[in-house]
């Protein structure tokens, strides 16, 4: 394989505007880093361009398995995309219409993003804030975003609780849970 980084350069600032969610790549050659680099913005909330050595939040790629393990656990009858969050996190506020399961899983609860709120107050090491501690602030939160089902904003306190949920009703780790569940398309 040759590898020309001008061309991977130029292909990939066309499809990553400076001003829009970006992306960063890694080739690994013979088992050494032979390119990396990066484009577009790390986040949006908090304009911060994306650099090939910013260190990505893990929940950014685990998404597609959170929302595959909770509809697995639907699936098994042990939870419903129509139970409530507080069945499952009873700390979260009343916030007089009640925020749902699939409301967690379409971004359409209203909660505030807690990465933003944790940029927001400048909190020192925030890769390092638990998910018990970035729980407990998603349930400090007083007021929404909007009201539940209303609107879409992307937040990653949604996937937080859904994970949080998961590993509750499961007993189980994410990665322990998509572990034992089945793959096949008739589990």
């Amino acid at each position: 394989m040759n590898l020309n980084p001008e061309k991977i350069d130029a292909l990939l600032k066309k499809a990553f505007k400076k001003e829009e969610s970006g992306a960063v790549l890694g080739v690994v050659k013979d088992g050494q880093l032979a390119y990396k680099n990066a484009w577009g913005m790390a986040s949006l909330e908090n304009p911060l361009p994306l650099t090939a050595s910013v260190r990505l939040q893990r929940g950014l790629a685990a998404k597609q398995f959170v929302a595959y393990a909770a509809l697995s656990l639907q699936q098994q009858r042990k939870l419903s995309m129509e139970d409530e969050v507080k069945k499952y996190v009873p700390g979260l506020p009343n916030y007089g219409k009640p925020i749902k399961l699939r409301h967690l899983l379409w971004h359409s609860s209203g909660l505030r993003c807690y990465t933003t709120l944790l940029g927001l107050a400048s909190v020192p090491g925030r890769d390092g804030f638990s998910q018990k501690q970035a729980v407990e602030l998603v349930c400090r939160q007083k007021e929404l975003n909007f009201q539940t089902g209303d609107e879409y904003l992307y937040g990653n306190s949604n996937y937080l609780l859904l994970t949080e949920i998961i590993q509750r009703v499961s007993g189980k780790s994410l990665a322990e849970l998509l572990k034992a569940v089945s793959l096949s398309p008739t589990a």
